[in-house]
């Protein structure tokens, strides 16, 4: 399972290493691999088969602009279907969470240079989450989505006699069989169902959620209250309210049920706090991590409990619990989980991020009275916003609300070259004011733009593209033939 913000090429070499030395037909797989590294259009082709032609067709349309061949710290290089190169800031929701950056030089020196297999650095990692959150034990994963998984099923071990679990809406946990119960999106869940049917889904924002989530925990019945309190893609364009969270943390007591918090997306300083919920709720029972732990070099991640959800679990099914607790276990990632969460202090990232703020929330308000943008919000490095389309007729909004998302993420890379996706960014943590004054100019610039500029300025945009495309193509078949 490889994840999605850090360790995927380590991850997928590994995995062609081995079908390669392996497989019988590995001269022909070899030859498929090679011209996929070579050939970008075959790849998206193979790709869109195989994977994800959703995906695909987003990659064809921004006509290279997705084509990272380099990252270096918080500096992406892109190559454009026509050849050109060009340097972006890299404010990718995902990667707003890597501790210093892409490809950081200390990962070498600190972690691989200095690696000692002898050490237990799971053991390291485990006192040093401990330390951070008042939970001491660790259950390794190899990505969020697999810490949700054992975060879930540890907490319903830990209620043996209860089955309910309460997701609020918005929530985003994975798509692993398992981590797909704590994605409140039906549309992601419903190929797969029936999954697990004591899954309750409230919507938070709903006038009457405090009563409605005190009806359902009046019942005895819930196990588990699963919380992600920033969400990363959904349409809600708002962290979970705070008199809800305080319904939830006052409600535990006396309900008997398990409170988890999912911080994958949110904690050290992303958020502003160093942990989302702090502030909010009373100390979980559950918690998940896995971007900021990764340092953007390995798929890595945690979930961590408290001794009593640790030792409830295991008197319930001890095999199952001591399984999830080897089964994800490496050292090296731990090592470069510890070495990530020792930089948090190092580079002063609590500093950095309340530098950042004003200028953020300053350019967050701007938006807020564009022409171009409906909802939107920040909480701490991270903003959401919404993009008017423009109005047009019925039949045609479809195809505008497409163009207009394309036409939103070529702007951002292309004009104000920084990359950033859909709805939303994040600012990378250890930004420097000069980097935040760049993001801060550009969200202003944002904010001017009119829904129609930005649909007529994809299609010129997609025009020279394909056309310096064909005639770069033109000029190589040219050369190869005076070559020959």
């Amino acid at each position: 399972h490889s994840n999605t913000y850090g360790g995927n090429s380590l991850a997928m070499h590994m995995v062609r290493n081995h079908l390669l030395a392996n497989l019988s037909e590995s001269k022909t797989l070899d030859a498929s691999l090679k011209r996929i590294e070579t050939d970008r259009k075959y790849a998206l082709t193979i790709y869109s088969r195989h994977v994800n032609p959703a995906v695909a067709k987003i990659h064809r349309a921004l006509c290279g602009a997705l084509n990272v061949v380099r990252a270096q710290g918080s500096t992406l290089d892109i190559e454009l279907d026509s050849g050109k190169s060009i340097k972006v800031f890299d404010c990718l929701c995902g990667g707003g969470l890597g501790i210093n950056g892409h490809n950081p030089p200390d990962a070498k020196t600190d972690v691989l240079d200095k690696h000692n297999p002898v050490i237990n650095y799971v053991d390291q990692l485990e006192a040093k989450l401990g330390e951070e959150t008042g939970l001491n034990r660790l259950f390794p994963a190899v990505s969020g989505a697999t810490a949700v998984e054992t975060a879930l099923t540890l907490g319903l071990l830990a209620r043996p006699h209860r089955r309910k679990i309460i997701v609020f809406d918005h929530n985003y946990g994975g798509k692993t069989l398992v981590s797909l119960l704590a994605t409140a999106a039906k549309g992601s869940r419903q190929p797969f169902e029936p999954l697990y049917e004591h899954i309750c889904y409230l919507d938070p924002f709903a006038p009457d959620a405090i009563e409605a989530f005190k009806r359902e925990v009046s019942g005895g019945d819930v196990a588990l209250v699963w919380l992600e309190i920033v969400h990363g893609s959904s349409t809600s364009f708002a962290p979970l309210p705070n008199d809800l969270l305080r319904t939830v943390s006052d409600e535990r007591a006396a309900s008997g049920y398990l409170i988890g918090v999912d911080e994958i997306l949110t904690s050290f300083y992303r958020c502003e706090r160093r942990f989302a919920y702090r502030g909010r709720i009373e100390t979980p029972d559950i918690l998940t991590l896995s971007k900021a732990l990764s340092y953007f070099c390995f798929p890595i991640g945690a979930a961590i409990v408290s001794d009593s959800v640790f030792q409830t679990a295991r008197q319930t099914n001890p095999d199952l619990v001591d399984d999830l607790k080897s089964e994800y276990r490496n050292n090296l990632g731990a090592h470069f989980a510890v070495h990530s969460l020792t930089q948090i202090d190092r580079l002063a990232i609590q500093d950095l991020s309340q530098t950042a703020l004003p200028h953020i929330t300053t350019a967050v308000n701007a938006l807020a009275c564009s022409s171009a943008v409906g909802r939107c919000y920040n909480e701490g490095h991270f903003i959401r916003y919404e993009t008017r389309p423009p109005k047009v007729p019925e039949r045609w909004k479809g195809a505008a609300s497409w163009h207009l998302l394309v036409g939103t993420m070529i702007w951002w890379i292309t004009r104000a070259r920084i990359f950033a996706l859909y709805d939303c960014m994040g600012l990378p943590v250890t930004s420097t004011l000069s980097d935040v004054r760049r993001l801060e100019t550009a969200l202003m610039r944002f904010s001017k733009k009119r829904p129609m500029s930005l649909l007529l300025e994809t299609f010129a945009f997609q025009m020279l593209q394909r056309t310096a495309e064909t005639l770069r193509h033109v000029r190589l078949s040219i050369l190869h033939r005076k070559d020959r």
